[in-house]
């Protein structure tokens, strides 16, 4: 919906079940957003008409752990480390005292409760695999790559997966590993951007391992598919937001070609 340097306000359906007989209107509501006892931002519901049994609200969430200070952002970007990973990630939501403006003394009781819930994962899946990936391979961030051994590059499928925002990444440094094995670095100071959907990136420079180990296991895969490890640190903007993330990927297609 909007951002600045340090946050994001997003919008987001939220789906739960009601497995009371009672109904509510709650005219306002917020929550805050918790991670090793420290405030990362907070969620608000406004308007929403709660049924019996399955319900989906719309909520506003704000992610702001800068707000907080130095540590705060810090335990927010492990955080998203984690997440943008496919980590099992969770954050705690908890009510506090201006949580309901026109009800103080509730808002006050309801303090005490606070949950710790799965972050949902990201929807990957919105955009399928093209027919003729790999059944087995779950969609991922780094879908995919291409090895080109003699042109010391390689290109990589690249999935985001929001609806209309174009993520940029920059200044990325990473390596390329199989079952521990060093197979290539990468350090590209350039821009990157990655439009909504599945999409593949230019030629990156890659150092590959031009001996040993390493280099016999790129060379027995020519021509096939290899299963690699990915680590990588990069800077990540989405809007006006910017944050420089880590991630960790395994057991990534990777076609190995010589040329």
């Amino acid at each position: 919906m909007s951002s600045t340097k340090t946050s994001v306000r997003m919008s987001a359906e939220v789906t739960f079940f009601n497995p009371t007989n009672y109904t509510a209107i709650i005219p306002y509501l917020n929550i805050l957003f918790i991670k090793n006892g420290t405030v990362l931002g907070n969620g608000t519901l406004v308007n929403a008409a709660v049924g019996r049994g399955e319900n989906h609200v719309a909520v506003e969430a704000f992610w702001a752990p800068a707000d907080g200070g130095e540590d705060a952002r810090v335990i927010g970007k492990t955080l998203l480390d984690e997440y943008v990973s496919g980590g099992n990630s969770t954050i705690t939501v908890r009510a506090h005292e201006g949580s309901i403006p026109s009800l103080p003394t509730l808002s006050k009781a309801l303090e005490s409760l606070a949950f710790t819930l799965p972050l949902p994962p990201p929807p990957l899946d919105s955009f399928p695999n093209p027919p003729d990936a790999d059944p087995a391979d779950p969609p991922r961030f780094v879908q995919s790559a291409t090895l080109h051994i003699s042109r010391s590059a390689g290109s990589f499928e690249l999935r985001n997966p929001f609806k209309r925002d174009t993520i940029f990444i920059s200044d990325i440094t990473g390596v390329a590993t199989h079952n521990g094995t060093l197979l290539g670095t990468l350090d590209y100071p350039y821009q990157l951007a990655i439009p909504p959907g599945l999409s593949e990136t230019p030629l990156i420079s890659v150092k590959w391992t031009l001996r040993g180990v390493g280099f016999d296991i790129l060379r027995k895969a020519a021509g096939g598919i290899l299963k690699i490890d990915a680590k990588a640190e990069c800077n990540v903007k989405i809007g006006r937001w910017e944050e420089r993330l880590k991630f960790h990927g395994s057991g990534i297609g990777a076609h190995v070609q010589l040329t």
